[in-house]
């Protein structure tokens, strides 16, 4: 199970720019513009050659401020939505696609890819023993012969949605640890702090800015926006420490 899963994830990022994203949005190449010359010599001075570079029509659906850069390898492409182009300064979008190009060159993806199969072979290993265990317990109670039995699938269903929720903290807490990095990353390409501020700020109405424990553990695979503002202000003071070459 944990090989195919791996199969299947790898090849999902792999068909994700050219066939998958294509079926929930349209995409087209960036018009030539100050925007799209400014993503391109970020890109480059970040070793990142020849991608192409597309937009999204996500104001459909959202008024939200996104971009990201999907694929591996020579499927790479950076996809930055329309309402991101319309409502940020150049700061906004040096910033943001600092962070996204920090994943990229930081292979975040495959590392993705590999932590969630890890999560879910351990997962299917659990939950095959919990159900010959629950079913050894009840299964006379409840007329189920054994894990062969149609009527152990519930069972089997019960404990892989719990899984699911069980596991929320520990792939959360990777996510949220590739994003600090992907925004410290981001921050170093752009020099751009008080942009990425000024973004989180804009996002700050989708979240709560200070979530509880529970909260962050179960719902936040990404830092909060008050720790990514802290962050980017925190990386503003220190730069300004560093002496002059």
């Amino acid at each position: 199970m944990g090989g195919s899963d791996l199969v299947l994830r790898a090849t999902f990022t792999l068909l994700s720019p050219g066939v998958i994203e294509p079926l929930t949005n349209t995409f087209q190449p960036l018009a030539e513009g100050p925007q799209k010359q400014q993503i391109l010599a970020l890109a480059r001075a970040n070793g990142i050659n020849d991608v192409s570079v597309v937009t999204g029509d996500a104001s459909r659906q959202t008024r939200l401020l996104n971009a990201h850069v999907s694929g591996i390898g020579g499927t790479a492409r950076i996809n930055v939505d329309d309402t991101t182009l319309r409502a940020t300064s150049d700061p906004m979008l040096r910033a943001v696609l600092g962070h996204e190009i920090g994943h990229y060159v930081m292979n975040h993806a495959i590392q993705s890819i590999f932590a969630d199969t890890l999560i879910m072979s351990v997962g299917f290993a659990l939950i095959a023993l919990g159900t010959g265990a629950v079913i050894r317990r009840m299964g006379a109670r409840w007329q189920i012969s054994g894990v062969e039995d149609i009527a152990s699938l519930p069972v089997f269903w019960g404990l892989f949605l719990l899984w699911g929720f069980a596991s929320l903290p520990v792939s959360n807490a990777i996510s949220r640890t590739q994003e600090h990095q992907a925004d410290l990353y981001g921050l170093n390409a752009s020099q751009a702090p008080l942009g990425l501020a000024e973004f989180m700020i804009h996002d700050a109405d989708t979240v709560r800015l200070r979530p509880t424990a529970v909260e962050y553990a179960l719902f936040y695979d990404h830092p909060s926006d008050a720790e990514r503002i802290a962050a980017a202000m925190q990386w503003r003071v220190a730069t300004a420490q560093l002496p002059a070459l």
